[in-house]
């Protein structure tokens, strides 16, 4: 089970692969990333994820937003 201020740090990982953690917040998490080798990991994992997602290569085609929401609903 992941203790609450773990579940509180890995929104603040994902928060800073969007560079959206101000530099208090940065360094809190670095802190907390210095004790706990479990969101270690997890940003780890946060990271490979985000590279396997910008190697990516953009749709060729539009997507039919209806139909997929259709599909979805089916």
């Amino acid at each position: 089970m992941v203790a609450l201020d773990c579940r509180f740090f890995r929104e603040q990982i994902v928060f800073e692969s969007y560079e959206e953690l101000d530099a208090g917040a940065k360094t809190s998490l670095e802190a907390h990333l210095q004790r706990c080798r479990a969101c270690e990991q997890f940003q780890v994992d946060i990271d490979e994820v985000q590279q396997a997602l910008d190697q990516l290569t953009e749709i060729d085609r539009p997507i039919d937003i209806e139909a997929l929401h259709r599909a979805i609903l089916s």
